[in-house]
């Protein structure tokens, strides 16, 4: 059953709502080539991903999308304990910043290349099926059910 939210809900940790969170990133991802990929598509990956803005690592590096740094990142990086161990994510100086990676990651990468072609075409949910086949979300076998219920608190938040 799934669990009703308040899309007005304060996040006690920001200090903001769900609906500042939309506002902050729309405005960034419209000075972002997205190349295809609904704003909305993208923005409930970083509400997932982020806690709507209340996550840890999304609070110290604006990592949007949860993005590790791999040997060939040559940016900045937010190393975390976890339990998997010693993580380094990404580290971005913006929104904007981490939007554009993230969109670089899904049209450049090519076990991504099925994902994108859904999200061309303004498929979401066979977008996050792929993105979840792809491996993005380790081995989270509900992430693209995630996904579309976020989406569905993105679509009801008025901003």
């Amino acid at each position: 059953m799934a669990t009703k939210v308040d899309p007005q809900k304060p996040e006690p940790e920001r200090g903001g709502t769900r609906a500042d969170f939309v506002v902050q990133f729309k405005a960034a991802a419209a000075l972002v080539d997205m190349r295809g990929i609904p704003i909305d598509l993208a923005l409930a990956v970083a509400a997932l991903e982020t806690g709507w803005g209340t996550g840890r690592v999304f609070q110290r590096s604006k990592n949007l999308f949860s993005i590790k740094a791999g040997s060939s990142w040559g940016g900045s990086v937010l190393p975390v304990e976890n339990a998997e161990g010693s993580v380094r994510f990404r580290a971005y100086g913006s929104w904007e910043d981490s939007i554009r990676d993230w969109v670089e990651l899904i049209t450049r990468v090519k076990r991504y290349a099925t994902a994108w072609a859904f999200a061309q075409g303004g498929h979401f949910k066979e977008f996050y099926q792929a993105l979840q086949a792809a491996g993005y979300a380790g081995g989270d076998t509900q992430y693209s059910a995630k996904l579309s219920n976020t989406l569905a608190i993105v679509k009801s938040v008025v901003v």
